[in-house]
């Protein structure tokens, strides 16, 4: 939106519905509170009192929005006419940018007014004409309505209700917004817990065989790969932990078997390569020289 002259009043407030909000240099803006005038019961001057102040909240939370200033701050604009000059109102956050003014004027010397004539055109613009101001309220209220889709007014309605009208579509759009991002919030919460719930469920069953065979801390540090790297990462740590006793083990007896040394040279990674099942031995029959391996391996 581009304030090419001034933007006063209600134009102010049409700011705040803006993505980009531009001045030129030679531009103002003013804020104030909201106004209007009934006639009729003390209810019915109570309830456009009541209108009143729901604009001066939508009007204020909008500023607020797009200055980044505090509600004292923005409260001190309602008190009275407020000006903002094109330099001001881009320091206090009521425009994004302000761009030089173009004029697209010529004027012709050979049919140059004279200088009662354009005295008399300057004056007319300073006559209070009622017809012509309620022209351009109407023309104002019909574009306002036309491009923010208001319903329940037209250009004949009266300024509150329009301004009602724009209070309620604006209301609208953020519940709108709201009401989405919180759905899609729970969307993830509850998938999150899901994956998170069935991750520990895998990790629990793929560690359950080595209770009674490792130490707690260790099977801890496997929980931890499984939870940090995934199922895959913990499964491949485990190869070689939870493989079967060799034949010739339950022959000899435990107490019978003789331990097994650890190929020199070799580390955790060439016996995963290599000889997956050597690394099995060493774990269930030289738990020393398969837990050396292991730590070089995840302790580094």
């Amino acid at each position: 939106m581009q304030v090419d002259g001034v933007a006063f009043s209600m134009g102010a407030f049409l700011l705040t519905a803006a993505d980009e909000r531009v001045i030129v240099s030679n531009g103002f803006v003013m804020i104030h509170q909201a106004s209007g005038s009934t006639r009729g019961t003390a209810k019915e001057h109570r309830t456009a009192a009541g209108v009143l102040d729901d604009m001066n909240e939508n009007f204020i939370n909008g500023l607020i929005r797009i200055t980044g200033k505090t509600r004292k701050a923005v409260l001190k604009w309602f008190d009275g006419d407020n000006y903002f000059n094109a330099a001001k109102a881009l320091k206090e956050g009521i425009v994004d940018r302000v761009v030089d003014p173009v004029i697209d004027i010529k004027l012709d010397d050979k049919k140059a007014m004279e200088d009662n004539d354009l005295f008399g055109r300057f004056s007319a613009l300073l006559t209070h004409n009622n017809n012509s101001n309620l022209n351009q309220k109407q023309t104002m209220k019909k574009e306002l309505i036309e491009k923010f889709g208001l319903v329940g007014v037209s250009a004949e309605s009266s300024d509150t209700a329009v301004l009602e009208a724009m209070q309620k579509h604006i209301s609208s759009q953020t519940t709108g917004v709201q009401a989405k991002f919180d759905g899609l919030k729970t969307e993830y919460d509850a998938l999150k817990t899901k994956v998170e719930g069935e991750t520990k469920t895998k990790i629990d069953a793929l560690l359950k065989p080595l209770e009674g065979k490792l130490d707690a801390k260790k099977i801890e540090t496997y929980r931890a790969i499984g939870e940090k790297s995934g199922i895959d990462a913990l499964q491949v740590a485990l190869e070689g932990v939870k493989g079967r006793k060799s034949i010739a083990s339950f022959i000899e007896g435990k107490e019978g078997a003789s331990a097994v040394d650890a190929k020199a040279g070799w580390d955790w990674d060439k016996y995963q390569k290599e000889d997956p099942r050597a690394l099995e031995k060493l774990a269930t029959e030289n738990a020393d020289a398969y837990n050396a391996l292991y730590d070089a391996k995840f302790k580094q």
